[in-house]
């Protein structure tokens, strides 16, 4: 029974892999939320630039 378990260098390389494809998804996700927080800066800003549009409009036409 004991003979089917691995050895230490094909365990070794099986944790190698795995650690190698949640570092690709780690850094999948960190890209994807830096896209996604670049995207909320964006809008953040076009929602400032449109309240001072109404401000100059509203301070305009009084």
């Amino acid at each position: 029974m004991l003979g089917n378990l691995p050895t230490d260098e094909e365990t070794a390389r099986a944790f190698g892999a795995l650690e190698n494809k949640m570092n690709e998804r780690v850094d999948a996700l960190t890209a994807k939320f830096v896209e996604s927080t670049n995207q909320t800066r964006l809008l953040v800003l076009a929602i400032g630039a449109l309240q001072i549009a109404l401000l100059v409009t509203v301070l305009v036409r009084s």
